[in-house]
């Protein structure tokens, strides 16, 4: 549904991207290190809608949920948002 959503928007003229959680952490922990993870991570900056995939799949370190925890909220009056996972939010503590 998501993937749908996020074609949709694109084939309306919307800058929109669908990554999985591992992806984006991966991007916000290289970021200031790699050229090519900068450029993804500005690339995030100017989207309209983002769906993130699978959020809460794996644990994750602190420094990865801190990064992650900052974009959202970054981004959370400038982009829409769309968070796929099959973990009840009471789960994602023990996650986080």
């Amino acid at each position: 549904m998501t993937a749908g959503l996020i074609r949709d928007a694109v084939m309306r003229g919307y800058k929109a991207l669908f990554m999985t959680m591992e992806a984006l952490v991966n991007i916000l922990r290289m970021k200031e290190v790699s050229s090519s993870a900068m450029n993804a991570y500005n690339g995030i900056l100017r989207c309209n809608l983002i769906g993130i995939d699978d959020i809460m799949l794996m644990p994750m370190k602190n420094e990865g949920a801190v990064a992650l925890f900052n974009l959202i909220n970054n981004l959370h009056e400038k982009t829409s948002n769309i968070i796929t996972t099959n973990k009840a939010p009471t789960e994602w503590v023990e996650i986080l």
